[in-house]
This record gives C-alpha cells, sequence and structure tokens, in this order.
C-alpha cells in the first residue's frame, strides 16, 4: 500500500507544474480572505472541486504553500486575517484526522460484532421452527446475536466519544487561541461550544448505546437487521465511497424510549424506522443516512450539533432559511438542514433533457452527459445541489469493513 502510494505522490503531485499551481492558487485564497466571512471562504476554496485539503495527497504540500504566502505579507491587518486562517486550517486538519483514527478503530470493534449477529441470524434463521424446541431455540440465538453486536456497538462507540473529545478539545481549543490573537470575539464561542458539543456528544452516544444495550436485553426493542441490496444501491448511488454500509443497521417499530416522538431518527450507524416503512419512504432512508454520514465523517459532534439546532431552531429543516442567512455552501448549514437538503434533491432533483420522473435520478448526473437540475418553487438550486453532492461524495471512508463488505 505504501508503495503505490508513494507512487502515485510523486507521479500526480510532486511536480513543478503542480507545485507552482498550488502556490498560485493558495495567492488567490488569501487576496479574497476577509476576516468578516472566513470560515465560509475557507469551505468554498477547499471545495472537492478545487483544492481538497482533505485529501493526504494535497496536505502534504500545504505547508509548503503557506509559506510562500507567508512571505508575500505586507500589512498588518492581511497579517490577521492570515493567522486566524492558520489557526482555523490547524483546528480541521487535526479534526480530521483524529476522526480518520477514531473511525478505523471503533469500525475494528462494531464489524466483528455485526458479523458475529449476521451469522447467528443465519443459524437462527435455518432452524425447523415446526420442531417444539425450533421456535424457541430460534429466539434465544437470535437475541443472542443482538446483544453481542450492541456490546460491540457500546465499545465501539466510547472510542468515537474519546476522539469526540479530543477533537473538540484541540480544535475548540485553537480556535479561540486564534481568536483571542487577532481579537475575533465571535469565533472565541465558536471555539468555546467545539470543546463543549465534542463532550456532550461523548456522553449522548455513551448513553444511547447504553440504553440500547438495555432494551436489546430485556427485548424492548426490535431485532436490528441490516440493509438490504435495494437500500445498499439507493446509498451507493448518492454517497459512492463515503459512507461505509455493512454496520448501518435498521430498527423498525416499536423501540421502547426513543418512541418520544414518531419521527424516524438516526442514532450513528442505527437508524430507527418507527412505524414508518422505508421501502415504501426511501427518501427518509436518505434522510437518515446523511447524519450517519455525519457520524462516519464528522463525528459523533453531530449529535450535540443536531439536538441543539432542534431544540432552539423553529424549524431547522428548512434549508432555504440557511441559505437567507448567508449560508451559501452546504457544509455550512445546521446538521438536519444538511440532510433534509440531501432528501430534498432525492426526491425532487431531475436531469435535463430526460422526461423520467423516477425519485434519486439527480444522482446520476455527471454534468457532461447527463446534466442535473434541481429547483424549488422555480428557484434554481442546481449550484448548490451539486456542491453538496461534491462535498459528501469528496470525504473517502477510512472504514476497513467498507473495503470487505461495502
Amino acid at each position: 500500500m505504501a508503495p503505490q502510494f508513494l507512487n502515485d505522490f510523486s507521479k500526480e503531485v510532486m511536480t513543478p507544474k503542480n507545485v507552482k499551481k498550488i502556490f498560485i492558487f493558495m495567492e488567490k485564497i488569501f487576496a479574497n480572505f476577509s476576516s468578516q466571512n472566513i470560515t465560509s471562504k475557507f469551505y468554498c476554496y477547499f471545495s472537492p472541486k478545487n483544492f481538497v485539503i482533505f485529501r493526504i495527497k494535497s496536505i502534504i504540500l500545504f505547508p509548503a504553500a503557506i509559506i510562500r504566502i507567508l512571505i508575500s505579507m505586507q500589512t498588518s491587518s492581511s497579517f490577521q486575517d492570515f493567522f486566524y486562517f492558520l489557526f482555523e486550517c490547524a483546528a480541521i486538519f487535526i479534526e480530521i484526522i483524529l476522526n480518520k483514527i477514531e473511525e478505523t478503530l471503533s469500525d475494528l470493534i462494531e464489524t466483528p460484532g455485526n458479523l458475529i449477529q449476521d451469522f447467528l441470524d443465519s443459524i437462527a434463521n435455518s432452524l425447523d421452527e415446526s420442531h417444539p424446541i425450533g421456535r424457541p431455540l430460534q429466539k434465544v440465538v437470535l437475541w443472542l446475536g443482538g446483544v453481542i453486536s450492541t456490546v460491540c456497538v457500546l465499545i465501539s462507540g466510547l472510542v468515537k466519544g474519546i476522539g469526540s473529545i479530543l477533537s473538540g478539545l484541540i480544535g475548540g481549543l485553537l480556535r479561540i487561541i486564534g481568536s483571542i490573537l487577532v481579537l475575533n470575539g465571535p469565533q472565541i464561542l465558536i471555539g468555546a461550544w467545539d470543546i463543549l458539543s465534542g463532550t456532550l456528544s461523548a456522553i449522548i452516544l455513551t448513553g444511547g448505546h447504553v440504553i440500547i444495550l438495555i432494551q436489546s436485553i430485556l427485548l424492548l426493542q426490535p431485532h436490528r437487521r441490516p440493509l438490504n441490496e435495494k437500500e445498499k444501491r439507493i446509498l451507493s448511488k448518492i454517497f459512492q465511497s463515503s459512507l461505509a454500509l455493512y454496520n448501518i443497521r435498521l430498527v423498525e417499530g416499536w423501540c421502547g424510549f426513543f418512541m418520544y416522538d414518531n419521527r424516524p431518527f438516526n442514532f450513528g450507524n442505527m437508524v430507527f424506522t418507527k412505524d414508518f416503512r422505508v421501502s415504501d419512504e426511501p427518501d427518509l432512508l436518505v434522510h437518515e443516512c446523511t447524519h450517519t454520514w455525519q457520524f462516519q465523517n464528522v463525528g459523533a459532534r453531530y449529535l450535540a450539533d443536531a439536538i441543539l439546532v432542534l431544540t432552539f431552531m423553529k424549524n431547522p429543516y428548512d434549508w432555504q432559511n440557511e441559505i437567507n442567512m448567508g449560508k451559501d455552501r452546504w457544509v455550512l448549514f445546521n446538521r438536519e438542514s444538511q440532510a433534509q437538503f440531501m432528501e430534498d434533491i432525492f426526491m425532487k432533483g431531475k436531469i435535463e433533457g430526460s422526461g423520467s420522473k423516477r425519485v434519486g435520478v439527480f444522482y446520476d448526473a455527471d454534468n457532461e452527459t447527463k446534466v442535473g437540475r434541481f429547483s424549488v418553487k422555480r428557484r434554481n438550486f442546481t449550484e448548490l445541489a451539486n456542491d453538496a453532492v461534491d462535498t459528501v461524495r469528496g470525504r473517502i471512508s477510512t472504514r476497513l469493513s467498507r473495503l470487505f463488505f461495502g
């Protein structure tokens, strides 16, 4: 694996032409930065279409570009903008690296548990129910598989929780320090929320998994099932290699403590559908698995972010309100608006020149032979939809389960 990486790196990245391009590109970034909207511009310039800082190949060249810009500094205000930008880059870089580490480690714990459950499920389904002990034995085997799987999920959740605390603490402190040095008050609050949300999310994730384990032991929730082939095809088309599907499990029907309302909800790699049927409403699967994408690619802190907007926003699902607030990129939307936007693309997106009314066709677009179009109430949001799809697909899952099981 290492030799192939070095070969790709030397051939595709470490060329004089590419280095020069990156220097010029970074200088353009600096020239266009303003301290008033620095976070938005950061995500804009580092979109998958432009310069993907989140990929290893690009990250290696990033320090060289930073040094080049630093040498060209001329004014103190420019230096302040750049200084905060540097701390923001460091915070995001560390958060991404920690998330990839926690994802890999948690997957190594969660996957064996689900493999055991799937194996025991196959044994249970092969038992002769007409035999006097066939049905009771089947229930015991299914129960055992569910409990073993849930224990592994709990332990993997602890790993994710620790990663959430560390990334929130380090990223938040870097943002606070950078904000203090350039006297940027509002960004200090963002850094403080990073620290708080990282810890809160770890507590919520662990507490939720404990409740799920208790309910599994006491048979207070239905047996979790893996995605079927149709569901996998839908999600693979949308998220491609950015989402590992094997460990996503659906809990259908009554779910004990989590029946506080009738809306489906996501908890890490688990989707509680409650009284809804995914086969009849696949858009719900898209919405909830966008939260799974957040869990796998952003980390457990998506839980605190989502709960915050659900608690204090009147309609957190209204992504058009996010646009009206000046958020011109999908990555800047709140967590619920992100999921709702992906769901709406699935339901309302079209291919230009095609009369197809199938849902999900927008995700077939390649913008060459098939050009997607996404409009709502005669307003064209195609550019934003392309940005969302590019951003989602720009991440690469580091879960080993994706390599072996999809």
